[in-house]
């Protein structure tokens, strides 16, 4: 459980369906709301929902985070980026937290 990364994704609905793009975030390091990086520019889409992505182990975990505004959603990705920071480093100096 070396991979303690949280990314904040935003999943939104395109002519194929549903897709899960990088949040977009301005130069304050907020998040722009319903603003996400498709193909390298910002697309404002404003049907669509945030989410969490992690790992765990080889796995890959999608975290809904319906009915949630950016910031919000940006502080969530903050605590779930710190607790598995915690994971691992209390698993690095052998300490088992189940």
């Amino acid at each position: 459980m070396a991979n303690s990364k949280v990314a904040l994704l935003r999943r939104v609905r395109v002519d194929g369906g549903w897709r899960y793009y990088p949040v977009a975030y301005p130069a304050n390091g907020k998040v722009k709301p319903e603003v996400v990086i498709v193909a390298g520019k910002e697309v404002k889409h404003p049907t669509g929902y945030y989410a969490l992505r992690y790992y765990q182990g080889t796995k890959i975990i999608f975290e809904p985070l319906k009915h949630t505004s950016a910031p919000e959603a940006e502080s969530k990705r903050k605590v779930k980026e710190a607790r598995m920071s915690a994971l691992v480093v209390a698993s690095k100096a052998g300490i088992d937290i189940t």
